[in-house]
């Protein structure tokens, strides 16, 4: 997933630029927001920290980003 975001939304803010989105700027922070809470959760997986309130916030975040943000 880590790989994932980064290849992505790199590819995808490259082309937010080509084509002057006109509201790049907030959908660039929203890719920050999401690459910041998939940092977390893996670094919580790495050091085997990773409570059930840990994924349970991980993958409401994930719902709410599949069905809010994709459709923009």
């Amino acid at each position: 997933l880590v790989t994932y975001c980064s290849r992505h939304l790199t590819a995808e803010e490259h082309l937010l630029e080509t084509y002057n989105y006109p509201d790049r700027i907030a959908h660039m922070q929203e890719h920050a927001l999401l690459v910041r809470e998939v940092r977390r959760a893996h670094s919580l997986m790495e050091s085997y920290n990773m409570e059930e309130q840990d994924l349970v916030r991980l993958v409401r975040f994930l719902k709410a980003w599949l069905t809010e943000h994709i459709p923009k």
